[in-house]
């Protein structure tokens, strides 16, 4: 803008003695800043304010935060202002007008800016120092509205311009007093501007002592150079000598070459020390206040004397660079060191805490070495100057390893601290973020980064939230971490895959070093009950800065918390379990403590009165946890339900308490519960409650009392139940095993010295072989029939505290018990976190029969995955938190998660059996008898034989021994029984038919004989079974015939033909099918008819005579044939 030259007639002087006379009043002292020297409200847009400087000094508008404000129609504060730029010299005025203004106006102001602006009745305030700063002039009566303007007439505020009186030299600086523009105001016709840019004031010069206004270098500078001069401004020309001045290099010690001032008899006075200044030393300057003289008409001192010190500056100091600070082990090569680093800014986190108190440095790519070992980043601990993301630094301070303890984990920290400069030289491109990948080779890996800028390219699963809420952390790692022994057997590889955890994760810090913070800055923009963060949630393209505190490595994010992006979507809240079908619903929660006994502090719970209360504090977190509870216990909708961690209290109060609450949200009487009284010695014990509705108590209850259920196993609770709509049973066994904490002691002269159940390095923690014994207990217990419930079908529920492989697991799943969450949810079952680890200790295990009927399993993952501030405990939170934090929903009202089975509850049927068979054993030796029995039910059976067919089933097992060792050939009748082993009764029954065999064997004589002419028989016999089956081979006499009878016999019989005489030889042979064919040869003699003469026998003849007469026969002797 082409600004004229300004004109100012700034009338000073001395008021004379004639003048004194003439006077009305004394005349006002020279002003000592801005006023507002005229006021213009003309036409249209034509208005105009001037301001005077009527001081010995220019005025820098800007720097002096100078602005002009409105208050329109009487309001009391700003409706609008103008911010003033620029400089007004001493004695001129400053205009400034509308951007709307006629041309004239405009060219004749020295800023224009907005437009519309003031009217007549709107009041005006000159401030010094920006909002709320001093007020050093005003126009009108802040805060009252006087109708169309303020005076009259000429002098009206509306369309006039009006000037400020000569006389007036001091502004109105009370802004809500009466305002009569006739008093220090003259008034002109409207669109008057001739007087603009010009003012004079008739004031006195006051004659004040010298001051300072300034002195080079400025009190407390720093790094100044050590050949610099020191110069000292004074509000006018003083009189000055190497006597008005004093140097002292270090403070306290005259500088030792003296110095030269010049300048005397003007403003600057300048004072030139004879050599350079002692480098990095404090120097102490001071002003002798009776040695400085003023050239006004009284020669006037100094008030006082003047001093400052400032800093001179370090000569250039060597660079270290950080990958040589950092060096390739944990521990810095250079700790105790002096140092100068170099390098770009990458993170800031400066600021009184909890802020973290310094910011980070990488070298720049020009300076990074080729050893991956080495970090290119530190952490500098200091808020000595300010920094911003992308300067760069030279850093002096000392390498210090910071240790930190908490937990039994300790770190160390290289940084830079006791810092004693920090220059910034400019800007520079950050470094590049260095990624890394999950898992690393060793945890120690994550050293190579310390206090660089690192990125992670895998998309991260928060997979722990517990310190959220106290200190603002989270773990990420890539996927949700198992624990060892839910993924694999105990031992090594289960050893190996914490390994792999630990490997496999990072903490996301708050950058922030407080505790219980208000607000939990994550998720942005805070945690509370409806802007959760749940384990589950994942995080992609994470950056920070590597920090490392408390034994664990963190990420410190460089973009702010809200640069974190958590995606909900990947673990979302469920609103309800989901459904597991089936005509009977159950359900086991671990409740974390439900006590009606506040936890005040004595210890005076459980049945003895000395156990530890737990649970609510307070009748107010009483009331919020039962809240809490109740809705879970309704969500789930359970027909039966195993609750833990209830009270275990004389009176059965607690769970009455309960019981009544619940009713009251779902319905009068809708559960009822299992009153047991107190359960073994604990604070703490199993509860059952059911719907009367649904199922119906079978007898009493059960429990089992006996070591190891002491104090640590709590004792197992089992109650039979039976479904009223078919009358269909089982038997439901809540249990709560010892767990994995409080190990025993190691001293062994201490009574409860228990190595075996200390922790065995193998991944299932202390008390292992505690819970395992009493795994094998509930086994026996159970195959006992505690209920006598005359059912198979079990289901046993609770918190085992150990994990799928774990030792008590397998001993249920060896006696037959099924795991049902492995095998309807699978590998990816959890209903429990520790340490950023997940698994299931809650579990579901069914006996064959009752495995068969189940039509589904879920957890809840309601509790678990929720941070647990979010719980309905008070402590720790502020007033605000205590109510964001909280909903009555039941998310996290436990530390685990609720799981759920569904039945489809069968009436026992009635087995069935087959004796098989037919069998066949030979004599003298055994056989093997073998039933097929099944249950429809599948419930276990017992096969029993009655081998003697006497109506006993004397003989138990399949299969059984058949023996004939001393039975005779034949058909025997057996007996087979199938009963069910544990049920009401029902059995089946069946026969098979056992064959007793025989070899054959021919028992009839070898020979025979036959007379010729006469008619006989010949019968043969035999011996076996089945019957022998009889041939014949050969050539009989003719005359006769063979015939095998069927029945185990055969006859020779006919008449032998005459003239057929002598001697047959035929063979005999005797076949059943078992063993090797019985072949007998049979002689047969023919003779003559009786009376003939019979030949002369030889030697066979002779024997078969011989026979013949053993068998009574009658021969002739006759004479030997020739």
């Amino acid at each position: 803008m082409n600004t004229p030259a300004r004109r100012v007639a700034l009338s000073s002087f001395v008021v004379l003695a004639v003048f004194a006379l003439a006077a009305a009043s004394p005349i006002a002292a020279q002003p000592t800043d801005l006023i507002i020297s005229e006021y213009i409200e003309g036409s249209a847009s034509n208005k105009a304010i001037e301001f005077f400087n009527g001081t010995a000094a220019a005025i820098d508008l800007g720097t002096g935060s100078y602005r002009l404000e409105t208050y329109s129609n009487g309001s009391a504060t700003v409706s609008s202002f103008v911010a003033l730029t620029g400089t007004v010299a001493a004695g001129a005025t400053y205009v400034i007008a509308p951007t709307d203004a006629s041309q004239t106006l405009r060219d004749l102001a020295d800023q224009v800016t907005g437009s519309g602006w003031f009217n007549g009745d709107d009041a005006l305030v000159l401030r010094k120092g920006g909002s709320g700063g001093t007020v050093l002039d005003s126009f009108g009566q802040v805060g009252t509205d006087p109708g169309a303007s303020w005076g009259t007439g000429i002098l009206a505020t509306v369309n006039h311009t009006l000037r400020r009186k000569s006389s007036v030299c001091a502004g109105d600086t009370t802004i809500g007093n009466a305002f009569d523009p006739a008093v220090e105001w003259d008034g002109f016709d409207q669109d008057t501007f001739s007087g603009l840019r010009s003012h004079s004031v008739s004031c006195s010069a006051v004659d004040t002592a010298p001051s300072i206004v300034s002195t080079n270098p400025t009190a407390g500078a720093t790094d100044v150079a050590v050949a610099s001069n020191i110069t000292v401004t004074f509000t006018e020309a003083v009189t000055v000598s190497a006597a008005s001045f004093t140097l002292a290099c270090p403070s306290g010690t005259p500088f030792a070459g003296g110095f030269v001032v010049s300048g005397s008899g003007t403003t600057t006075i300048t004072i030139n020390p004879a050599g350079d200044l002692p480098a990095g030393t404090s120097c102490a300057v001071g002003v002798v206040a009776a040695a400085v003289i003023d050239l006004d008409g009284t020669a006037d001192p100094m008030a006082s004397d003047y001093a400052w010190t400032f800093t001179t500056a370090t000569p250039p100091a060597t660079i270290s660079l950080i990958h040589e600070i950092q060096g390739s082990g944990l521990l810095s090569p250079l700790v105790g060191q002096v140092v100068t680093i170099e390098g770009i800014v990458t993170g800031v986190f400066q600021g009184a805490a909890p802020a973290l108190g310094g910011f980070f440095v990488q070298e720049e790519s020009g300076d990074v070495d080729a050893d991956p070992l080495t970090s290119e980043g530190i952490c500098v601990y200091s808020d000595l100057v300010a920094v911003l993301v992308g300067d760069k630094v030279r850093v002096t301070g000392t390498v210090v390893e910071f240790h930190s303890t908490a937990s039994g984990l300790s770190s160390d920290l290289t940084e830079l601290g006791s810092v004693t400069s920090i220059v910034k030289d400019g800007t520079g491109a950050v470094p590049a973020a260095t990624p890394i990948s999950f898992p690393v080779n060793a945890v120690s890996d994550l050293e190579r980064y310390e206090g660089m800028l690192v990125t992670f390219p895998q998309t991260l699963t928060v997979t722990d939230n517990y310190d959220l809420g106290r200190y603002g952390q989270i773990v990420l790692s890539n996927g949700r971490l198992p624990v060892g022994t839910h993924v694999t057997t105990p031992g090594a590889a289960a050893v190996a895959q914490e390994g792999l955890n630990l490997r496999n994760a990072i903490v996301l810090d708050d950058t922030s070093t407080g505790q219980n913070l208000d607000p939990i800055g994550y998720p942005a923009p805070g945690l509370s009950a409806s802007n959760t963060l749940r384990s589950g949630y994942t995080v992609a393209g994470l950056a920070g800065v590597l920090y490392d505190r408390y034994g664990l490595y963190m990420v410190e994010p460089t973009g702010g918390l809200a640069g974190v992006a958590f995606t909900p979507a990947a673990n979302p809240r469920p609103a309800a379990p989901a459904a597991v079908g089936g005509n009977l619903k159950v359900a086991a929660f671990n409740v974390n403590n439900f006590f009606t006994t506040l936890d005040t502090g004595p210890d005076i719970c459980g049945p003895l009165g000395t156990g530890s209360c737990r649970g609510a504090n307070d009748a107010t977190e009483l009331t919020r946890q039962t809240a809490k509870l109740v809705n879970t216990i309704v969500a789930i909708n359970a027909d039966i339900a195993g609750l833990l961690e209830i009270e275990n209290d004389l009176t059965n109060n607690t769970i009455q308490h309960l019981v009544d609450q619940v009713n009251l949200v779902a319905g009068a009487n809708t559960y009822d519960f299992i009153a047991t009284g107190p359960i073994g010695t604990d604070s703490i014990r199993a509860a059952i409650i059911y719907k009367p509705a649904v199922v119906a108590p079978v007898g009493a209850h059960a429990t089992l009392g006996v070591v190891p259920f002491d104090y640590g196993n709590r004792p197992p609770l089992a109650q039979t139940f039976q479904l009223n709509s078919s009358g269909a049973r089982f038997t439901l066994v809540v249990n709560h095993l010892r767990s994995k904490g409080s190990c025993p002691p190691t001293d062994p002269n201490d009574p409860k010295y228990d190595p075996p159940n200390n922790d065995q390095g193998d991944g299932q923690g202390c008390w292992n072989v505690s819970r395992a014994q009493a795994a094998a207990l509930i086994n026996t217990w159970l195959a006992g029939d505690p209920t006598a419930s005359g059912d198979p079908d079990f289901l046993l529920v609770g918190d085992m505290n150990a994990y799928r492989y774990e030792d008590p697991i397998t001993t249920f799943v060896n006696a037959g018990y099924t795991d049902l969450i492995q095998s309807f949810v699978g590998p990816a079952a959890y209903s429990y976190s520790f340490d950023a680890e997940w698994g299931y200790l809650d579990h579901a295990l069914g006996s064959p029969s009752l495995a068969a009927q189940v039509t589904g399993v879920t957890e809840w993952h309601m509790n678990a995955d929720e941070p647990v501030v979010l719980d309905y405990n008070l402590e720790f939170k502020s007033v605000g938190q205590q109510a964001s934090l909280y909903s009555t929903l039941p998310f996290r009202i436990s530390d685990h998660d609720p799981l759920i089975v569904g039945l489809n509850l069968a009436v026992n049927a009635a087995p069935t059996v087959e004796a098989g068979g037919p069998y066949s054993v030979t004599v003298g030796f055994t056989t093997t008898l073998t039933a097929v029995a099944n249950d429809p039910n599948g419930d276990a059976l017992t096969v029993e034989w009655d081998l003697d067919n006497n109506g006993t089933y004397e003989t138990v097992g399949n299969p059984v021994t058949f023996s004939a060792v001393a039975l005779l050939p034949g058909a025997y009748t057996v007996g087979v029984r199938a009963t069910e082993t544990a049920s009401e009764g029902l059995f089946a029954t069946d026969t098979a038919t056992v064959t007793v065999i025989a070899g054959p064997a021919i028992t009839s004589p070898a020979s025979t004989f036959f007379v010729a002419g006469t008619g006989g028989t010949f019968s043969i016999t035999t011996t076996g079974f089945p019957v022998p089956t009889l041939t014949l081979a050969g050539t009989l006499p003719a005359g006769l015939t063979f015939i095998d009878n069927g029945d185990g016999t055969a006859t020779i019989s006919g008449t032998a033909a005459p003239g057929s005489e002598g001697t047959y030889t035929v063979t005999v042979t005797a076949s059943n099918g078992v063993g090797t064919p019985f072949v007998q040869t049979l002689t047969i003699l023919v003779t003559a008819v009786a009376g003939a003469a019979i030949p002369v026998l030889d030697g066979v003849g002779l024997g078969l005579l011989a026979a013949l007469v053993a068998l009574g026969g009658v021969f002739l002797v006759g004479r030997r044939l020739s």
